[in-house]
Parts: C-alpha cells; sequence; structure tokens
C-alpha cells in the first residue's frame, strides 16, 4: 500500500515507475501535517491524563483505607454501567460553558469520563498483589 502511493494512476495501471506527485497533491489540498500533530497532541495529552488520574485512584483504593472506600468504587464501577452515547453530550456541554471547545486540552480532557473509570477500577488488584513496605 505504502508503495502505492509513491504511484501516479497511470503509473499504477502500467506497473512500475514511481512519483510524489499524489503526496504533493495531498500536502497541498489537505492539511496532514497539521492533522497528525493534533492527533500525536491529543493522545499524548489524553494518556497522560488517563495514566495519572488511574493510577492514583488505583492505587488510593488498593492501599489506604477511608471511610466509604468500597461505595466510591462501587459507584465508579457501577458507572462503567452508563453508555458513552448518554454521556457525550452533557460532556460536550460541560466543556462548550469552560470554553475549552477549541483547544487541546479541551479535547484531551474529554476522554477523561470513560477512560478514567476503566483505569480506576483495573489498577487496584495490581496494587493490592505488590508488597506493602
Amino acid at each position: 500500500m505504502i508503495l502505492i502511493s509513491f504511484k501516479t494512476n497511470a503509473q499504477y495501471l502500467i506497473g512500475s515507475g514511481t512519483s510524489t506527485q499524489t503526496w504533493q497533491q495531498i500536502n497541498s489540498t489537505l492539511p496532514i501535517w497539521q492533522e497528525l500533530w493534533n492527533s500525536t497532541v491529543v493522545c499524548s495529552l489524553s494518556i497522560l491524563i488517563i495514566l495519572v488520574i488511574g493510577v492514583m485512584a488505583g492505587f488510593s483504593f488498593a492501599k489506604l483505607q477511608f471511610r466509604g472506600g468500597n461505595v466510591v468504587f462501587l459507584a465508579i464501577v457501577s458507572a462503567m454501567m452508563v453508555p458513552l452515547q448518554a454521556i457525550l453530550i452533557p460532556e460536550f456541554v460541560n466543556i462548550a460553558k469552560t470554553g475549552l471547545t477549541n483547544n487541546y486540552l479541551g479535547r484531551s480532557s474529554s476522554t477523561r469520563p470513560w477512560a478514567r473509570r476503566s483505569r480506576s477500577s483495573s489498577s487496584p488488584p495490581i496494587f493490592a498483589a505488590s508488597p506493602t513496605s
């Protein structure tokens, strides 16, 4: 597929030759490098947010004893049963009210409701199995 992307239509039909014409055409019509950069930034920020919050929540549920901890953990696990479609519009409204609709932070933080739930519920068994000093 990558090799075919370096051929024009005529070269593809003939079966020989290479050209960068298709890539030049894509670069002139689409802001592909900006889109790749945006995707990289949003994914990196989302992963960072999910890891930091999820690992801290998982550690606290596994190692720290506090009143209501089981109820909070049960609430997080129960929230995983809510379908994504039911959360999507209210989350957009919340992000729009804070003015984060057109930047990296707003897009990265919109993944947190469903991603954080799964990470914080899967981390406690990992931390519970680790030795306590």
